[in-house]
């Protein structure tokens, strides 16, 4: 399953790709609508079951985290989504972070 799968799409045909006609003869450049998320309730915390806390620190990321905590750095989003951080840049040096250590519970309780 891919990331675009249930993505709506648009055609920018802004100004700039008008004049910069590709190879298609195309007037425009075929664009994801950037997503929206719902980041989790005080009630979906309640139900991720187990968690720790990590104080974050320089040389911190959140793949680092995933791998140290599920053994796979490819769920770094959802300490990232539990945190509401969309990225590493949005966490303070000192702030404390939730990660959930039941990585089936923490999905199911988003509905994933």
């Amino acid at each position: 399953m891919s990331r675009y799968t249930d993505r709506d799409e648009f055609d920018n045909n802004f100004a700039f790709f008008r004049s910069q006609m590709d190879r298609n003869q195309r007037l425009f450049v075929r664009q994801y609508v950037t997503p929206t998320f719902d980041y989790p309730s005080d009630e979906m915390l309640l139900n991720i079951g187990k968690y720790t806390s990590h104080l974050w620190k320089v040389g911190d990321s959140f793949e680092k985290l995933a791998s140290e905590h599920y053994g796979v750095p490819t769920l770094w989003w959802l300490i990232a989504f539990y945190n509401q951080k969309p990225t590493e840049h949005s966490v303070a040096i000192g702030e404390r972070l939730v990660i959930p250590l039941d990585v089936n519970l923490a999905r199911a309780a988003i509905g994933i």
